[in-house]
């Protein structure tokens, strides 16, 4: 049985580096359980290659990929698909679903449902009832259309070892494309992979509706071994870690450290992860550096210790100029990913994002609008104090308004330190990112 994965398009252009890997495990597990896959990457095709390949679906089991930012255009193509191929199921799986409420679906949604959570193992048992000709309402961690209402089937968390997944199905994607666009703007070949999934850390912003807050992490020998195929196989020279936690199991990064240095490829591929400021000591980036380490990011969204709290980030603005201090001490440029649009914002809170920024002198900075996803403390804080967008109208790069006055404004706020940094790299005291090197 063929079973065909999408992953939209979005509703603007953007660039991105890397595909998208939660298709790749899905596209992996699949075919290691007999099914084939027909995948289509929406990210990477041009629109006429897009509509081509949508046009051609003949699927029993048709599952679309969805932020929530995807959301709209996932409703629009489980319409067209459904008028196109009236026999074939259609989920729509992701993290977008995992936060959407239940009000912002659409009365005349054309899918049988949505997939909840990770689902490696929920497509699996979902495809395996369908083709074995059985009702699909056994199958666990669906949100299923009945009429006019929605009913769950049983919530399970996934109980694979993350070791025991097959590796994502790369060669499905049109890979060169992505390797070739990475190579002609910043001179390297690099991919993506994921170490680790869950984060047992509790900042109000962030939603955890598909990982979920247990912390599971893969042996370093897996790690490397999907390394080291990515080098044979696609000549990749770089790599970067997806987790949200690279560092929390400090002795799985040592055995990986230690592994690649030890290996043929020693010196030949660099990689970059994402980090916690309380996280990391001199030995650990140490032995990342000797095995390719270049850079690490880590959010560290204010300047002021009272946001941070407020955030319930855990750590403070002086976690983080330790932090830096160590990573430019030993070679590794340190990335800086600040958050505003905090709610009762004001001018000082500018001013002391700015002080951090010229301390720390970070490699990057990276600016984000606070977003309330639904089912998020943050979200539940100011539910009753302002109006969730409607889905049309969700766009994560834009600020939100929490009924709460600021002094400033989030686009000003925004637009200034973006300015204040760019002056500072003209000023050649940063030692900037690779990916700013050739901008």
């Amino acid at each position: 049985m063929e079973v065909t994965l999408i992953y939209p398009k979005n509703r603007w252009e953007y660039e991105t580096l890397y595909p998208p890997l939660g298709l790749g495990y899905l596209a992996a597990v699949l075919t290691q359980h007999g099914f084939t896959i027909n995948l289509i990457d929406g990210q990477i095709l041009t629109q006429e290659e897009y509509h081509k390949k949508l046009a051609m679906i003949k699927s029993q089991l048709i599952g679309i990929s969805s932020t929530i930012n995807q959301l709209v255009e996932s409703f629009h193509l489980a319409k067209i698909l459904k008028a196109s191929t009236p026999n074939s199921l259609i989920f729509i799986g992701g993290a977008g679903p995992s936060c959407l409420s239940l009000e912002k679906i659409p009365e005349n949604f054309s899918g049988a449902g949505f997939i909840l959570g990770e689902g490696e193992e929920t497509i699996v048992e979902l495809a395996q009832l369908i083709r074995d000709q059985q009702s699909y309402l056994a199958c666990s961690n669906l949100l299923i259309k009945m009429g006019k209402n929605f009913n769950a089937t049983p919530r399970k968390l996934m109980e694979i070892n993350l070791d025991n997944l097959p590796f994502p199905l790369r060669e499905l994607f049109p890979l060169e494309r992505y390797l070739e666009s990475c190579q002609r703007k910043y001179a390297f070949r690099s991919l993506s992979l994921i170490a680790s999934r869950g984060c047992p850390f509790q900042c109000i912003f962030c939603d955890k509706g598909v990982s979920g807050t247990k912390y599971r992490v893969r042996s370093a020998m897996n790690i490397f071994t999907e390394i080291n195929e990515l080098n044979e196989r696609y000549s990749v020279n770089d790599l970067h870690f997806y987790d949200d936690l690279f560092l929390l199991d400090q002795q799985m990064v040592k055995n990986l450290c230690e592994l690649i240095t030890a290996s043929k490829i020693a010196g030949k591929i660099s990689w970059s992860a994402q980090a916690r400021v309380d996280l990391i000591n001199e030995e650990i980036l140490l032995l990342m550096k000797e095995s390719g380490c270049e850079e690490l990011y880590f959010g560290v969204e204010s300047g002021n210790n009272q946001i941070l709290k407020y955030l319930n980030k855990g750590f403070t603005v002086e976690h983080t100029i330790y932090a830096f201090d160590l990573c430019r001490k030993i070679g590794i440029r340190p990335g800086m990913c600040l958050i505003v649009g905090i709610p009762g914002e004001t001018y000082d809170d500018l001013q002391l994002a700015k002080k951090l920024i010229k301390r720390a002198k970070p490699s990057l900075v990276s600016l984000s609008y606070l977003t309330s996803y639904p089912g998020t403390p943050l979200f539940e804080r100011y539910k009753t104090r302002f109006t969730e967008p409607a889905l049309e109208n969700w766009r994560d790069d834009l600020p939100q308004s929490y009924g709460i006055e600021s002094t400033i404004s989030a686009r000003q706020f925004h637009n200034e330190l973006s300015d204040y940094f760019a002056n500072l790299l003209k000023s050649d005291k940063i030692h900037p990112s690779r990916f700013l090197e050739r901008s």
